[in-house]
């Protein structure tokens, strides 16, 4: 690898349980934190985030 050259490693594919696991914690995460009226809009963050991260 020379200067400035990345080395792009690719991540192992999620198993379908984990990212069930993944949404269900998001859905209580959103649910806990409308209730309390806090991040409102907590949801679209993850969204957001999540596609910047690919």
């Amino acid at each position: 690898m020379t200067v400035g050259e990345v080395e792009v490693k690719e991540r192992p594919r999620p198993s379908p349980d984990y990212l069930m696991r993944l949404l269900n914690e998001k859905k209580l995460m959103t649910s806990l934190l409308n209730l309390c009226g806090i991040f409102t809009h907590l949801e679209r963050l993850l969204d957001e985030g999540k596609w910047q991260r690919q």
